[in-house]
């Protein structure tokens, strides 16, 4: 529930957070939508970015799978009709074989940190070092 959770924080939480990273984010709830809550509260555009991605594998039954690709598809055009444009405000991603577990996000966090924190450096103007480098 932490993609769920981070994007209600943004909403609540505008002045305070953002951006939202939401791997996996879990829309599996058959008799409730949390889409007309997110419709009517996401923050603007212009200052917020949203990630959020998505196994083709998140849960074993096929079915349960669609229902969750269908729910991030309409979340994905909310967001757009709000405003988020894609590749700037709005990242989100499909990973063909990837499933629900730590397994496969920790192969692809890079990604949203690096969203995120573009939102940040464009901002208020600070620089990512690498420590290595």
């Amino acid at each position: 529930m932490g993609g769920l959770i981070s994007l209600y924080a943004l909403c609540c939480y505008p002045n305070v957070f953002c951006g939202a990273g939401c791997l996996s984010t879990a829309w599996n709830f058959p008799s409730i939508s949390l889409l007309p809550y997110f419709e009517s509260t996401l923050p603007d555009p212009s200052a917020h970015r949203i990630y959020m991605d998505m196994g083709r594998r998140e849960i074993s039954n096929p079915e349960q799978d669609h229902h969750l690709q269908e729910m991030q598809s309409s979340f994905d055009h909310l967001a757009r009709r709000a405003g988020y444009r894609d590749n700037h405000s709005l990242l989100s991603l499909t990973f063909p074989n990837h499933e629900h577990s730590e397994l496969f996000w920790r192969a692809r966090v890079d990604i949203p940190i690096q969203f995120l924190l573009e939102q940040l450096k464009s901002t208020h103007g600070w620089e990512i070092h690498n420590p290595s480098s």
